[in-house]
């Protein structure tokens, strides 16, 4: 009897089994497809975290869009403003410029410049002082041509008081000018004109895709004739070495 019991218990025994093993091997096999889906889902990112601890933060470049571009584009500019480093004169400069520029970090310019100068401090102390007999060897500028290559190293943006973002950038430009300008001479002026190297700082202000605020410091140095300006003690004098810088202000127009 307790043979017979125990043949039941193992039958009993196999017959479950038989009946559990497809469903345990089913789920084996659905747990190791599970895993594999997940490694293959998984993001590799250890050469991101090699680039992260790198010594050197030249590995990563960030790109700033541009709201306003300038690359393929015409402008023209219009400014007055004022000569700023000349002792003899006081000068009211207006001035027309226009650009081309190729990319948003080079371009080219032509630009005119017309000089309304009158006597300066020194001048009219002279003439006070010595009723009107003798007046210094100079000379007052009249028209500026100019052309130039842009390079626009500087591009940003700034919060004002926190209620509207300013866009601008900064231009470098190296320039090559011609340059007309009178003597002051006793019994009549004489014109000259010479050849000038400059370099100008310019800032533009966006407003919008069309129109910029635009400032201008440029400085021009170039070889002046000097002549004596009594006319009974005429004599040339030579040439001295002269540095012309103007400041403008004004709008820039895209097309």
């Amino acid at each position: 009897m307790e043979r017979r019991l125990n043949a039941l218990i193992v039958l009993c025994a196999a017959v479950i089994l038989s009946g559990l093993a497809p469903e345990a091997f089913a789920q084996g096999q659905k747990q190791k497809a599970e895993k594999k889906k997940t490694a293959g889902d998984r993001v590799d990112i250890s050469d991101l975290e090699n680039k992260y601890w790198a010594p050197k933060d030249t590995d990563f470049k960030v790109v700033q869009n541009r709201l306003y571009t300038k690359e393929g584009r015409y402008s023209l500019s219009t400014g007055v403003g004022i000569l700023v480093n000349d002792p003899y004169n006081n000068a009211t400069t207006y001035e027309v410029t226009g650009n081309y520029y190729f990319s948003e970090r080079f371009g080219v310019e032509l630009s005119w410049m017309k000089v309304n100068a009158e006597y300066g401090e020194v001048v009219a102390n002279l003439e006070r002082f010595a009723s009107g007999g003798t007046r210094p060897d100079f000379s007052q500028l009249d028209s500026i041509y100019e052309v130039g290559f842009n390079y626009v190293p500087f591009y940003a943006k700034v919060s004002l008081l926190g209620k509207r973002i300013i866009y601008f950038d900064m231009m470098i430009t190296p320039t090559l000018s011609v340059v007309d300008y009178t003597q002051e001479l006793q019994g009549g002026n004489r014109d000259q004109t010479a050849f000038a190297y400059g370099f100008n700082i310019s800032q533009h202000f966006f407003l919008n895709k069309r129109w910029t605020v635009r400032a201008d410091l440029k400085n021009r140095w170039f070889d002046e004739k000097r002549t004596r300006w009594r006319e009974s003690d005429r004599k040339e004098l030579g040439t001295t070495f002269n540095n012309t810088t103007t400041f403008s202000l004004g709008v820039q127009f895209f097309f």
